[in-house]
């Protein structure tokens, strides 16, 4: 294509230095002689190191236990830990400067009316992640979990952080791994 080739590479991590890129040129299978005129006797190939930007995600963290803002967040920084470490991703400020957006829901609700004949305060969590390639407002990936436990036998409130604390752990075992599949295979 005017005088240029251009060579699409379909997978490339972003972040990490994927190697180095060599391209041979195969003149006389091109032109489809062997009796090359003396102009085309250069070099045929050529070898250029392949180099990755690192992503710019930006993280939009809601976490709520029993209608209040979490005090101790435990989901942001576990996702933007993954994201660092996997990606070596750059977290950015706003969604127009990002590569990719995630938007986490979380939040604990009571899980029974009070306490019952053992004492024990229940609180249920639930959380929604969605992944969205910015330049293209595309929907890569959404998960949700449903109906982590948390109990305690001091307050609703300590059962809701619990039921969080679970729910950490449920997003690390089931959907970043689903996120992780969507984002190197996309």
């Amino acid at each position: 294509e005017q005088e240029r080739l251009n060579l699409k590479i379909s997978k490339i991590f972003p972040g990490y230095e994927t190697g180095v890129l060599t391209v041979r040129l195969d003149i006389e299978k091109i032109i489809k002689t062997t009796d090359l005129p003396s102009e085309f006797q250069f070099e045929k190939s050529i070898s250029v190191p392949i180099h990755s930007k690192p992503i710019k995600v930006y993280i939009d963290a809601d976490e709520m236990n029993l209608g209040r803002k979490s005090n101790r967040p435990q989901i942001l920084p576990i996702l933007s830990d993954h994201l660092l470490v996997k990606y070596k991703a750059v977290k950015v400020n706003s969604e127009e400067e990002s590569d990719i957006s995630i938007m986490v829901k979380s939040e604990s609700k009571k899980g029974n009316s009070g306490d019952n004949e053992w004492g024990i305060f229940k609180a249920m969590a639930e959380c929604m992640i969605t992944v969205t390639l910015t330049s293209e407002d595309q929907n890569l990936y959404m998960g949700t979990l449903h109906h982590i436990q948390g109990s305690d036998f001091t307050s609703f409130k300590s059962a809701g952080s619990k039921a969080l604390n679970n729910l950490a752990t449920q997003i690390v075992l089931t959907l970043l791994p689903e996120m992780d599949d969507v984002l190197i295979n996309s």
